[in-house]
């Protein structure tokens, strides 16, 4: 599911924490939420906003990552933060995954999964697989222009409703996926490889 520019719905606080997340047989699903700001600060201050929900039990994350694509459109990790351990170190892959494929190859800022390769077809069907398909990378590599930034959030499905809410910003592009495979210790260090293939993949042609 997608939202393009979604209004802002106001957050009650008090009410949130009152509230009890429903429950259902696929409480155990995870969500992937990515929220792409226009400005480098935004997905830094709209994770403040989050960790406050945390705090206060309003909200329980998973794991979140920042994302910042500089002026010359590199895709930079500014922070990752794994809120619970024992869910092993999916956002750690899914980071190094984007930095590596929509980071820009040679002066024509083209997203490395549309410069082909045998590296980059894996990793992206592997994403894929994951919930995360080709057409998601594309709608991220356009929307994350130089000067934005991005939010992944992971979280159970029970609270996924208020996190949609805590990251909804006025002209944010919003991203909601499940992830289909169940969570594994080693699922991130598999993304990451695949991600460090990527960059040398592109780097012995001179890309990166």
């Amino acid at each position: 599911m997608e939202v393009a520019n979604p209004t802002p719905s106001p957050l009650n606080n008090a009410n949130l924490s009152s509230q009890q997340p429903s429950r259902s047989a696929g409480d155990s699903s995870l969500e992937l939420l990515i929220g792409i700001y226009s400005g480098e600060r935004n997905a830094k201050e709209v994770l403040k906003s989050l960790e406050r929900l945390q705090r206060e039990q309003a909200l329980v994350l998973v794991s979140t990552a920042v994302l910042l694509k500089n002026s010359k459109g590199r895709l930079l990790t500014r922070q990752i933060v794994d809120w619970n351990i024992a869910e092993g170190g999916l956002i750690d892959g899914l980071a190094a995954s984007l930095v590596s494929l929509l980071s820009p190859i040679g002066s024509l800022g083209t997203v490395a999964f549309e410069a082909g390769g045998l590296s980059v077809e894996v990793l992206v069907e592997n994403l894929a697989e994951l919930g995360l398909d080709y057409n998601d990378l594309l709608t991220i590599a356009k929307s994350a222009r130089p000067g934005s930034s991005i939010l992944i959030c992971l979280v159970k499905r029970p609270w996924v409703q208020r996190l949609s809410q805590g990251i909804n910003r006025q002209g944010a592009r919003i991203l909601h996926k499940t992830m289909v495979p169940a969570m594994r210790s080693n699922l991130g260090d598999h993304f990451i490889d695949l991600a460090q293939a990527v960059i040398l993949e592109h780097s012995r042609q001179g890309g990166y």
